[in-house]
């Protein structure tokens, strides 16, 4: 991804940081090094630098304060991109435990899928809607349920 944003931004410099849980800004930040990508702990200061576009890709769902990461973002960058996050089309939101192995740990991490259209009215208040699609490839029923991972392009409204 990132050298496809390198591209689409006419060759400019990029100053590419990835904000993430501790675990994965651990066991990236070697390899971003050389290639020029920064890792670092998603918190609420390192959400207060400005960008340009800020991209959120499949973690939206794992985040407890996910509305504040929404709202931090917003302030602070002109266009938000959120990729790979997963939806139901229910009036209310779902909450699940996932099971991921790394090595020989087996962990377990809560996460959502949001309710569509609570979340689409969720953005109103923060962001214009530029784009969004349905990832069709990703649809998939669990537990009883119908799940979308979808994207959206969003222009702040507060910057």
């Amino acid at each position: 991804m990132r050298d496809w944003i390198s591209r689409m931004a006419l060759r400019q410099n990029v100053h590419w940081n990835v904000l993430d849980s501790p675990m994965i800004v651990n066991a990236y930040r070697p390899r971003g090094t050389r290639l020029g990508i920064n890792f670092v702990q998603l918190t609420i200061e390192s959400m207060a630098e400005q960008y340009d576009i800020a991209i959120i890709s499949s973690t939206l769902q794992y985040l407890k304060n996910w509305e504040q990461v929404l709202e931090e973002m917003g302030r602070n960058s002109k266009y938000v991109v959120l990729a790979r996050t997963p939806f139901t089309i229910e009036s209310e939101d779902r909450y699940f435990v996932q099971k991921a192995v790394y090595g020989d740990v087996v962990v377990s991490i809560p996460h959502i899928f949001f309710s569509k259209p609570k979340f689409d009215e969720k953005l109103t208040r923060s962001y214009i809607k530029l784009y969004s699609v349905e990832e069709y490839s990703d649809t998939f029923t669990w537990k009883g349920g119908k799940f979308i991972m979808m994207c959206y392009v969003l222009e702040s409204i507060a910057r």
